[in-house]
């Protein structure tokens, strides 16, 4: 079998070659999760879904095939999760069940298989239009006289109308071989599951949709040979193309709904350049990527590792990861992301962690890993579907019944119409939609969300707790004051250059730029607690605590109260001494986000419960919650892990509550609270613990990800309430005789249309900062 440079199979006979690779070693080796217990997990693509019957369907056939342990099925991404054994299952024999109910299955790195699915129906529906056309025109000859009129209303076929009838039913039949059988095989596969687990309320919406094209034909067939009645093979015709073509169009929007997540997983690309020590460069797979090893990031390439930049000077658009389109400046020494791609000038990246290690990989393979939950609304709206579809084919029944008592001659007419105009296409595809094209545009904007389940629970919100330090804050210190002899700033600096404390680093990015090296420092001590001291170009210097400066040199009793009001503005203070003498005194802060002023402000203006919650000394975090605008019963300081628990538990009792965070002292108040927020978070606790990533430090992405799934509820809202009155509303109609089955043909795809529509507005509709 030949294979890409990839080990996949070529293209040449893909079907065929396609069921052989899911069976070999080489795909077991590529895809394939080895678990404790001896079976291994695998994920599949399945072209095809569209609906949660089609996911429910493909699942139970998947659960009976042998060597199968696990299911889930994930509709929004066209995915299939598989627990097998595999010395027993054989995939391949799945996938050809799963092929002759409509459904393809490659491997997750195959073809595009959505993009054939899509191609396929839109072949179909072309070839049904042009079908359809002919059979209409042969339907107006009819309409317009072809019958011959013997008077007192009694009308007899001409020959040429005979055959004008006889054309039509062979031409409807192409239709029905064409277009219909994509209805039947999954009508004739659900019926079949259904029956299997006696389980009636998840018959697929193709077998009303199938039932109707059905009866309407045959009748028609019956009418024809017997040279007398209605015939509908124009009705079914349209009705065929009609189907195909609002099929096609939500595949395609599912698609569009889905790609901003997809564009995620592309990201990191699969090669990188890495530079040998000869200063020459090879083409590695990203897999052999290691810490430490030189990489060459050309201007236009997706930077394929976390690191820092060794050498070059250039621009990032970090746009997929973060949703911030302004380029990020890069020099030596700037950290870069894994998928951040490069604007302008050739750079060198030292790798720090690439692939499944790196940020991106992180967050895909928790959003991968981690079991989606359904979300309430979409499990109602399913059973609401699956009730419907049994009324619908009930009500149908009763009409047939009646009509031909009462009115044989429209019996079947009415039947027809019904089974058609009241299919719940609409009512099923209505929420998960809404759902996926929601997520997708939070991806967009560099968040991603868990499962439908946490996006419908962001909807109902109403408290938001904020960790201070890297939420709302940078969390990294920076200097926003000074006092006394500047000139001993340089010489501090260079002695902090000795510690990793987080305020000897601030203390060097703003003063160490003067330092050099014939101003090394020498003679260091560190005292944890207190200080630095050492000597610095013949001068003893020391840095620490204004306390234990102010014991081990001569007293400045202006500078001691400088230390005193930095320290009760909520900064930390550190004394700097030169020659046994307090020359200087530096007021350390960790700023407030430029944006989480107006986020938290915004939240308020939605009427959300925004609170403050941090470990920092209590007086410290007062401070920040006043400069943020919250008032002192909204803020509590001095909280450990358990306390922030503790907290979220309390409130949790009057109202949803929201936590976000970014550390691992926040993982367990994430776990506590209805819905975790991990911002820009690198901290494995935090991540696991949370239901939403955010991809940077946007901290006013919160009240984006608020707006967004507020927006969502009401489309859902809309799209089921437009959904259930359509279809009730259409099969009383279509019951009484007020609806044809033409009319019915045309206006069942309509009311898809508008359902993804509506949910597709959602890209456009929630506020873009």
């Amino acid at each position: 079998m030949s294979r890409d440079a990839a080990g996949k199979p070529a293209e040449q006979g893909a079907d065929t070659l396609t069921l052989e690779y899911l069976d070999s070693p080489d795909f077991l080796q590529r895809h394939a999760l080895a678990e404790a217990d001896g079976t291994s997990t695998v994920k599949l693509h399945v072209g095809g879904l569209h609906c949660a019957a089609c996911s429910w369907l493909v699942e139970q056939v998947a659960a009976g095939e042998p060597g199968v342990s696990g299911v889930d099925g994930d509709l929004p991404r066209t995915s299939l999760k598989l627990q097998i054994d595999p010395a027993v299952a054989r995939l391949s024999s799945l996938a050809t069940t799963l092929n002759t109910f409509g459904y393809t299955v490659q491997p997750t790195d195959g073809a595009k298989v959505s993009g054939d699915a899509q191609r396929s129906l839109l072949v179909r529906a072309g070839v049904c239009w042009a079908i359809a056309g002919n059979v209409m025109l042969l339907a107006f000859a009819l309409y317009a006289g072809l019958e011959a009129d013997l008077g007192s209303g009694v009308r007899e076929l001409s020959s040429l109308a005979s055959a004008a009838r006889w054309a039509s039913m062979a031409l409807a039949a192409g239709t029905l071989l064409v277009g219909g059988t994509v209805f039947f095989r999954r009508a004739t596969a659900s019926l079949t599951q259904a029956w299997k687990t006696r389980n009636l309320l998840r018959l697929h919406m193709d077998v009303p949709i199938s039932l109707g094209i059905l009866v309407g034909f045959f009748a028609s067939v019956v009418n024809t040979v017997g040279g007398s009645g209605q015939i509908w093979f124009d009705s079914i015709a349209v009705l065929i193309a009609a189907l195909l073509t609002a099929r096609w169009l939500q595949v395609r929007g599912q698609e569009r709904a889905k790609e901003a997540s997809d564009r995620l997983f592309a990201v990191i690309p699969r090669v990188a350049r890495r530079v040998t020590g000869g200063r020459q460069e090879e083409i590695v797979p990203i897999d052999e990527i290691a810490t430490g090893d030189l990489l060459r990031v050309e201007p236009g390439e997706s930077c394929p590792a976390d690191g820092r930049v060794v050498s070059g000077r250039s621009h990032f658009n970090e746009s997929v990861l973060t949703g911030e389109s302004r380029p990020v400046p890069a020099v030596p020494g700037d950290a870069v992301s894994a998928g951040a791609i490069n604007l302008s000038e050739t750079l060198v990246v030292r790798a720090d962690a690439a692939g499944d290690d790196s940020q991106v990989g992180r967050m895909l393979r928790w959003l991968d890993d981690n079991r989606a939950r359904r979300a309430g609304v979409v499990m109602m709206a399913d059973r609401v579907a699956g009730w419907f579809v049994i009324g619908v084919i009930a009500m149908a029944l009763a009409t047939g019944l009646v009509g031909a008592y009462y009115f044989p001659a429209e019996a079947v007419t009415r039947v027809v119409a019904l089974l058609v105009i009241a299919c719940p296409c609409a009512l099923g595809m209505a929420t998960p939609l809404a759902m996926v094209t929601a997520r997708g545009r939070a991806a967009r904007r560099g968040s991603l969300v868990k499962d439908d389940a946490s996006l419908e629970t962001l909807s109902h919100v109403q408290t938001v707790i904020f960790d201070k330090t890297g939420t709302l804050t940078t969390g990294r210190l920076v200097v926003v004051s000074t006092a006394g002899d500047e000139t001993a700033l340089p010489l501090a600096a260079n002695l902090e250059r000795n510690s990793r404390h987080p305020v000897a680093q601030a203390l060097v990015s703003t003063y160490g730029g003067s330092a050099t090296a014939d101003r090394a420092a020498s003679d260091v001590s560190e005292h944890w607690g207190y200080g630095i001291e050492g000597v610095v170009d013949g001068h003893p210097v020391l840095a620490g605590n204004p306390s234990w400066i102010g014991a081990r040199c001569s007293p400045n009793e202006a500078l001691a109260t400088r230390a005193a009001a930095i320290a009760s503005a909520g900064h930390t203070p550190v004394a700097i001494g030169v020659d046994s003498e307090w020359r200087a005194v530096v007021g350390f802060g960790d700023p407030i986000r430029p944006e989480a002023k107006a986020t938290i402000s915004a939240l308020k203006k939605q009427g959300k419960n925004v609170f403050l919650l941090s470990g920092d000394h209590p007086d410290v975090a007062q401070r920040v919650g006043a400069e943020l605008g919250l008032d002192s019963a909204s803020v509590r300081g001095g909280a450990s892990p358990t306390d922030k628990e503790r907290y979220v538990t309390e409130l949790r009792r009057a109202s949803r509550v929201a936590m976000v965070g970014d550390g691992i002292n926040d993982a367990t108040a994430m776990r506590a609270a209805d819905i975790g927020l991990a911002l820009g978070s690198r901290n494995a606790p935090a991540v696991v613990a949370a239901d939403v990533l955010v991809n940077g430090t946007r901290v006013n992405a919160v009240d984006e990800l608020l707006d967004l799934a507020g927006n969502t509820r009401r489309v859902v809202r809309a799209n089921l309430s437009f959904s259930l009155l359509y279809n009730v509303g259409g099969a009383a109609a279509a019951a009484v005789g007020l609806v044809t089955p033409l009319a019915a043909a045309i206006a069942m795809p309509i009311s898809s249309l508008i359902v993804v529509a509506t949910s597709l507005s959602l890209n456009y509709s929630a506020r873009i900062r």
